[in-house]
């Protein structure tokens, strides 16, 4: 079972969930991630058994949550190890020849709704453990219900879930709950430099620094949400969230803040993708403070020259 890198609630819990399933049919699952499980989806079952490569025995792999082949950030050799199923919400633009069992719902909350569906559809039995994980993900990817990926079908699956012995009240505790005093320090500065693009009225935009995270004692795992949070001012069309990882690379996190506004086609511009209300994306780079006190994105070979660089407005 392999997620996407840096996992959200969704990867997370569609992952333990489609593993606890199968285990009741007799498999022998292992969920695998290159990166740690977040603090917030820690409390699920099996949290711990992820691995971090793909083992050399086995038979199957199925791939979720993920939106190109290159999301897992593994090596392309490491997905033809074994025949692969690929589950995925996300819109797709293309994917890479390799022969593969695709099982796509763009139309789908969540990829944790898409494994209840199979389920469902499959007549397997879906006990507590599988119910707390799915719910976890169709929660986390719906921000509780508040999206506008919230469908009848979503509804009627939580409710099942629920129905089925989903702990609704811990999840909401852990993933929207729980916060570090670091995580609410690095917010505040994430907050504090918010600006509104002199170019697009209603486009908001703010940065955080790999020195941001490191001085406030926060991991990359505390920026999630926050971008959700942000889209909240009223009146906001989007919302650009730009997070410098220290990895050679800056992360783009992208929210619309009305319905009728599309992102996703940015996010795809830059090499990332997602959907029309939340995409993301990933540029090499630094994110670094000119004389002006504008943010600006340098290129890897030029760290020290801001003037070379694209400002994140």
């Amino acid at each position: 079972m392999v997620c996407h890198r840096k996992p959200d609630g969704d990867a997370v819990g569609s992952t333990l969930g489609l593993a606890a399933l199968l285990r009741t049919l007799g498999s022998n699952p292992t969920p695998m991630c290159i990166d740690p499980v977040p603090l917030q989806t820690q409390f699920l079952p099996g949290s711990d058994t992820f691995r971090t490569t793909v083992p050399d025995d086995t038979d199957l792999i199925v791939m979720l949550d993920c939106g190109s082949d290159a999301m897992p950030g593994l090596d392309a050799t490491e997905l033809r190890k074994a025949p692969l199923v690929d589950i995925d919400h996300h819109p797709h633009t293309g994917r890479p020849p390799t022969p593969r069992l695709a099982v796509y719902d763009i139309e789908a909350s969540s990829t944790a709704e898409m494994v209840y569906a199979i389920a469902r559809h499959s007549g397997w039995k879906i006990n507590r453990q599988a119910a707390t994980c799915l719910l976890t993900g169709i929660v986390t990817d719906t921000s509780a219900f508040q999206n506008t990926n919230v469908t009848p079908a979503t509804l009627e699956a939580s409710g099942d879930l629920l129905r089925r012995g989903a702990r609704f009240k811990e999840i909401i505790r852990h993933c929207f709950y729980s916060s570090s005093v670091a995580k609410l320090r690095l917010w505040g500065i994430a907050m504090a430099r918010m600006e509104q693009s002199p170019k697009v009225a209603g486009v908001l935009s703010t940065v955080l620094t790999a020195e941001d995270i490191a001085e406030t004692g926060a991991t990359s795992e505390d920026t999630e949400g926050l971008a959700d949070f942000l889209k909240s001012v009223p009146g906001l069309e989007a919302m650009l969230l730009l997070t410098d990882l220290r990895e050679g690379e800056v992360k783009g996190s992208l929210r619309a803040g009305r319905p009728d506004v599309d992102i996703s086609g940015l996010a795809e511009l830059l090499g990332g993708g997602g959907h029309t209300q939340a995409a993301g994306f990933r540029v090499p780079g630094r994110l670094v403070q000119t004389t002006d006190e504008s943010w600006v994105i340098n290129p890897p070979s030029r760290t020290d020259e801001p003037t070379a660089a694209t400002k994140t407005a």
